[in-house]
């Protein structure tokens, strides 16, 4: 286990839930469940990245409190104790394109285990995504094969042009490398936890 008591938590907390939700039946979940349990038993960074917060944090208190009843409370519970550590940022691609502008304003994700996460990790990587109410990530791929699970916020999700559905927290939704997909927030942030294994090294890009 990572020697800090909050990461270590928070990545015991992904494997138990994980691991529950593979029990279930849904192997994209196990996926999830075996990277993050190397990630566990990987080691910690001898330098941390610095933790930074962006304007979209703000609504990472609402969306925790929003997860407390559901399924993934276990989660928020350790992600909120990890909160303070935490280095939000965002993808260059979205940055530079004016047209993301929107967007961006309101978008973030921590990457805790990965080659710049808090946890070395140079094949995989976990982390958290969050987005603010009333915003749409359009459509985008990237070569990593992407699971994700929700944690809070009842978000529309769209995959390959496939009519757009709402997976509320605890859905595990997966992305094959280079598959195109998109979500949409409504009245609710979104957090949701995210595994890439494969080629973890390339950023998605609008399609």
């Amino acid at each position: 286990m990572a020697p800090d008591t909050e990461l270590g938590e928070f990545l015991s907390s992904v494997v138990d839930l994980s691991a529950q939700r593979g029990a279930d039946g849904c192997a994209a979940a196990g996926l999830i469940c075996e990277i993050s349990e190397n990630a566990r038993m990987a080691p910690a960074k001898s330098e941390t990245p610095l933790p930074r917060d962006l304007p979209v944090c703000r609504h990472l208190v609402g969306a925790l409190s929003q997860a407390k009843d559901g399924p993934a409370a276990e989660l928020a519970e350790a992600i909120a104790a990890l909160a303070g550590k935490l280095r939000w940022v965002q993808n260059p691609n979205y940055v530079h394109d004016p047209n993301m502008r929107a967007f961006v304003a309101d978008y973030a994700y921590v990457e805790i285990s990965g080659p710049d996460g808090m946890v070395l990790s140079p094949n995989t990587a976990l982390g958290l995504l969050l987005i603010g109410p009333e915003n749409l990530y359009p459509p985008h791929n990237h070569p990593a094969e992407e699971i994700y699970m929700v944690v809070a916020g009842e978000a529309a999700w769209q995959r390959a042009g496939a009519p757009w559905q709402l997976r509320p927290s605890g859905s595990v939704i997966h992305h094959e490398p280079k598959v195109i997909h998109a979500m949409r927030t409504a009245a609710q942030p979104l957090l949701a936890l995210y595994a890439w294994r494969g080629e973890i090294g390339t950023a998605a890009r609008l399609v």
